[in-house]
């Protein structure tokens, strides 16, 4: 639901945490839904308004009517370019693009595998179903490439001398 409100997904356990007073770690639970608590579960029904059981078992995705495609490319554009880039980069009209944006039409599967190749997602990733734009997680290749040097920076000394090895491996080994 947070996403309704418009917040970023890097605010949400942020978000998360200062309404059900938590720290960061049930925060990340809850929005991996895993309600940690009776009491937790009772101020999220305070804070939005909704029933407990439906907080846990309704599809709020479903039920918001959203067009996950449009916006998924709404996020991916937002987060990593321009209707105008994508377009040219696909050898398409900027109105095109355009008019998915806006629901008024739907790419083609070609047209959705170009957008997958485009945003660095594996093929297999459906737009049209895949909540994207709702992912914890960085999505795409170069985002998560991001994450990794970020955290690396952010490692222990003695965390890396004590697994360097096995990480050599895997960054020197990982793609035979």
């Amino acid at each position: 639901m947070l996403w309704l409100e418009g917040l970023p997904p890097d605010a949400w356990a942020r978000h998360v945490a200062d309404i059900v007073g938590s720290g960061p770690a049930e925060a990340r639970a809850l929005l991996e839904s895993r309600i940690a608590s009776l009491a937790t579960l009772k101020r999220l029904e305070a804070r939005f308004g909704v029933a407990g059981e439906e907080l846990l078992y309704a599809d709020l995705l479903a039920e918001s009517g959203k067009n996950v495609l449009r916006e998924n490319l709404r996020y991916l554009l937002q987060e990593r370019g321009s209707k105008k880039r994508m377009a040219d980069a696909l050898d398409l009209n900027v109105n095109t693009v355009s008019k998915w944006m806006s629901g008024r039409s739907t790419p083609q599967a070609s047209n959705l595998q170009a957008i997958l190749r485009y945003f660095d997602f594996p093929t297999w990733t459906d737009l049209t179903k895949e909540p994207v734009f709702l992912s914890l997680e960085p999505t795409s290749v170069q985002q998560q490439r991001a994450w990794l040097i970020e955290r690396v920076h952010a490692v222990d000394v003695r965390v890396i001398r004590r697994h360097f090895a096995s990480l050599h491996k895997i960054l020197i080994d990982g793609d035979a």
